[in-house]
């Protein structure tokens, strides 16, 4: 599932739209991409954080981690074909 184009990750418009309006950065998708928990939905992956990757995350990033901890806890993307085709904020638990 996990597959991009070289080094950089492939954005549909609208993915780059709602990460300018919800104010997500780039290296909060590259956090979601490289730890974040997947599941499978309704034709895609939708990628985001639960206690085990943000363990993950705490473990990467050492003592930096307190600084971004809220602000990649309630952040997803969602995955198709190796494109990104939205990201934002959950608000409901993931099942």
């Amino acid at each position: 599932m996990k597959e991009r184009m070289g080094d950089e990750f492939v954005f549909t418009a609208h993915a780059k739209q709602r990460m300018r309006q919800r104010g997500i950065s780039g290296v909060v998708v590259e956090w979601l991409y490289r730890f974040g928990e997947e599941r499978y939905t309704k034709g895609a992956y939708i990628l985001f954080f639960n206690k085990r990757a943000m363990k993950r995350l705490r473990k990467h990033l050492g003592c930096t981690f307190a600084k971004f901890e809220s602000q990649v806890r309630n952040n997803y993307l969602i995955i198709c074909n190796g494109v990104i085709i939205t990201v934002g904020h959950r608000y409901k638990r993931i099942k």
